[in-house]
């Protein structure tokens, strides 16, 4: 009969606390335009290295920063899965065109750079992870 062992390894998870802070505006389905800022708690897993590390911070905030300032910070968040959004080219701009759900419409047109389009049909913490 074969022998089998279990190797068992302890995943070490390091929680980040307010890391940074998302400033941004977006589109409601209900209410409509809206600005907020959200706080970024993240929470990283992995084995230590031999230096008792999971991920060196510096280089992990660094990373997530650029990655929130690049897709999400000072954009305008359309949820494109929505129905009442419809976006087209205008001018080498985009122009959205936003429909709540008490028909009451927004249009917006800016360069591609300010928007920020989730494939979702609505903006939640959720649908930005």
């Amino acid at each position: 009969m074969g022998r089998f062992f279990i190797i068992i390894r302890r995943m070490t998870r390091l929680f980040v606390k307010r890391l940074t802070v998302i400033d941004f505006s977006y589109l409601h389905t209900e209410r409509g335009l809206l600005g907020e800022s959200w706080q970024v708690d993240v929470e990283l897993s992995g084995k230590l290295d031999d230096k008792g590390m999971v991920l060196d911070f510096s280089d992990v905030k660094k990373t997530i920063k650029h990655l929130i300032d690049k897709e999400f910070d000072h954009k305008l968040i359309i949820p494109e899965q929505f129905s009442g959004s419809s976006t087209q080219n205008a001018d080498n701009r985009l122009k959205n065109t936003f429909v709540t759900k008490h028909n009451e419409t927004f249009e917006h047109t800016a360069p591609a750079s300010a928007y920020c389009f989730l494939d979702s049909d609505q903006v939640t913490e959720a649908s930005l992870q």
